[in-house]
């Protein structure tokens, strides 16, 4: 016994281990896992080489989509400026055409209706064919000359010259009075 009453302590403590041994590095397989558990270390690096690979894969996967949604909005906004551009070219074909019939037709508007425009075209500088609407302008005039502008001389535009417009349904034509308006017709009228 020790003089403190303890009694002896017959081995002597052993020394204290220096470091932990090193873990091993991180591995996608769970060690712990029934299906690796017979794989040798040619078998983990292909089952790890798999993980990377699928990782790797689903990235891809995220930046695919990411473009596409990317790509589908710059769709979007080409179809919307395409939309755009045939508008406005269907517009400056519209003017070109109501330019083209002004003075010839009584009714510029009736050219849109009356006339095939279908393969004329607005080219990219905004120009229309102006000599093709002349011609599909005069084709109307010839087979319906009644559409015509009335020119001086009561001429109508695209009529053989020295025609005269057909007269009112009952009789002729009365010339309108020169300074009265509707207002000397119905005295006169009440006159008689």
């Amino acid at each position: 016994m020790t003089p403190e009453g303890d009694p002896p302590n017959p081995t002597p403590a052993a020394p204290a281990p220096a470091q932990p041994p090193a873990a091993p590095a991180p591995s996608p397989i769970d060690d712990d896992d029934d299906e690796y558990q017979g794989l040798n270390a040619a078998g983990r690096r292909a089952v790890a080489e798999l993980h990377a690979t699928r990782k790797q894969l689903r990235t891809d996967l995220r930046t695919a989509r990411a473009q596409i949604a990317q790509l589908e909005q710059e769709k979007t906004q080409l179809k919307g400026s395409q939309d755009a551009v045939a508008n406005l070219k269907r517009g400056l074909l519209e003017n070109a055409v109501a330019a083209a019939a002004a003075g010839r037709l009584a009714d510029p508007s009736d050219a849109m209706r009356l006339v095939d425009i279908s393969d004329i075209a607005v080219g990219d500088d905004g120009k229309v064919d102006s000599a093709k609407l002349k011609e599909r302008i005069d084709k109307l005039l010839e087979a319906k000359p009644y559409l015509g502008a009335t020119g001086a001389g009561g001429t109508r535009a695209g009529a053989p010259s020295g025609q005269r417009p057909p007269g009112l349904p009952g009789g002729g034509q009365r010339p309108a009075p020169q300074g009265g308006g509707i207002n000397e017709l119905i005295r006169e009228a009440a006159r008689r």
